[in-house]
């Protein structure tokens, strides 16, 4: 098939040419068409430039030359004057062919090519389009999923451990990691007097990243997000050369976590996968702070007053005197919005009996698992001390009045007496006094609720 194709065009003019040749012979009277100026013979370039060029029209053009010069022979009886105007002519003729042919091969070549262009460019669209839609798709369930995953955040910062800051911080930087991917990170508490970050919380962490508790704020890019109060991201370090001064080297993602107007302390990302490294990650984050904001609020003001404070050593719990204090405070903000506040005392009437089966301390690990349950019932945020005595514990409600503060007693008293206690190695039954007061628009003093609710517990006593 290659040969044929390669030698079509040559076996084309050879039979041509010897087909006007022999129809020559036929009319030898006329040798080489001398009364048509040799036309037959100079039309056959002009008919193969219009197929196949200008090449083949030469090549034809020669071997047509080359048939009339046998007619040149001596004896051929040949005007080769006569010929000239059937050359010219022919010439011309061809010449005009290939003209024509180059102008429609042009043509024919643009339309070619925009053609082409047009597929192309059809099936570009057609590839977009396909991307378009599995981006589209892609986007759908992203989003869906984001919205599944926001109440999930949020419902996980709704159940942060309100009493236990460490603990919350954990939980939040778990958070982290499953929504931007956070290997390594840890929360850094501000403090502005000593000009200092205290390590509180971390995530991740290997014994070769255990280093020292305290960073310096100044010179630190955790110091720079606190005193500026602006995120920090490992892209501002490629952009702005000073930040290079600070040893951005594990800093990814550091950004202040805000209690009101104060900068508490800053949440540090110190290694993530590099894919999940983006603007999507930075705005997450911010997300994420700003719902646990709210969540983290109580829990750190809790923990600032209870920071440095005196508490017993087997319990955990803090004394009466914080209670007492701390109830001033709260009469004050009370008064300020004309609410109310209850307080509520919880004294193990048989402590005595069940320290002498079991030892004081077996007892006051008891009061422990006591204590927890009154938080559980009192809700989030509620933090339970020890009364005047050690076998007392206390707690303060907000918000609630007389038959409210009553039926929460009722209701307690139902949980403790439907729990299993158990002292030590024995299964014992707690005998539980409760006494409560309640002060109207903070009108009452903290000694004055306090002496009210533990004189309801001596009536009954009696």
């Amino acid at each position: 098939m290659k040969f044929h194709r390669r030698y079509r065009p040559g076996l084309e003019i050879f039979t041509i040419l010897l087909l006007v040749w022999a129809v020559n012979l036929w009319f030898f009277k006329d040798p080489a068409y001398e009364s048509w100026s040799g036309l037959p013979y100079f039309l056959v370039p002009a008919l193969f430039a219009g197929f196949y060029g200008t090449f083949l029209s030469l090549w034809a053009a020669g071997a047509s030359l080359l048939i009339v010069s046998l007619w040149f022979l001596p004896g051929g009886g040949t005007d080769v004057g006569r010929l000239v105007p059937g050359f010219l002519a022919g010439l011309t003729l061809t010449t005009l062919v290939l003209f024509l042919r180059s102008l429609f091969m042009d043509q024919t070549q643009r339309y070619r090519s925009r053609f082409r262009d047009l597929v192309g460019r059809n099936r570009r669209l057609e590839v977009e389009n396909a991307t378009l839609a599995v981006v589209a798709h892609t986007l759908e369930t992203r989003i869906a999923k984001q919205r599944r995953s926001l109440r999930f955040l949020v419902n996980k910062l709704n159940a942060l451990d309100r009493g236990n800051l460490p603990q919350a911080l954990e939980e939040i930087l778990e958070m982290v990691h499953i929504f931007i991917g956070a290997e390594k990170a840890s929360f850094w508490r501000y403090e502005a007097a000593e000009r200092s970050l205290v390590l509180t919380a971390f995530r991740g962490w290997e014994e070769s990243d255990r280093g020292p508790t305290t960073q310096p704020a100044d010179g630190t890019i955790p110091g720079w997000v606190c005193r500026n109060g602006q995120p920090f991201s490992l892209r501002m370090a490629v952009e702005q050369d000073h930040f290079s001064k600070l040893n951005p080297r594990h800093h990814l993602l550091t950004y202040p976590l805000r209690m009101g107007e104060r900068i508490w302390g800053v949440l540090n990302v110190e290694a993530m996968p590099f894919v999940q490294y983006s603007l999507h990650a930075e705005t997450m984050l911010e997300v994420i702070l700003k719902l646990a904001e709210k969540s983290l609020k109580p829990i750190i003001e809790r923990e600032l007053r209870f920071r440095d404070q005196e508490s017993n050593l087997r319990t955990g719990l803090p004394l009466a005197t914080l209670l007492i204090r701390i109830l001033g405070e709260e009469l004050l903000r009370t008064g300020q919005r004309q609410g109310s506040l209850s307080l509520v005392v919880i004294e193990v009437a048989n402590s005595e009996v069940l320290m002498d089966r079991a030892g004081a301390a077996a007892f006051q690990q008891t009061l422990a698992r006591l204590a927890t349950l009154l938080r559980n019932s009192a809700g989030p945020g509620t933090e339970v001390f020890h009364g005047r005595e050690d076998h007392q514990l206390a707690l303060y409600l907000t918000d609630r009045d007389t038959d409210g503060t009553a039926l929460f007693a009722l209701e307690l008293l139902g949980k403790i007496q439907s729990q299993s206690w158990t002292c030590g190695t024995e299964t014992v039954q707690l005998e539980i006094l409760i006494g409560y007061d309640i002060s109207r628009q903070g009108q009452d003093d903290p000694e004055k609720l306090l002496l009210n609710a533990e004189r309801l517990i001596q009536l009954q006593r009696q």
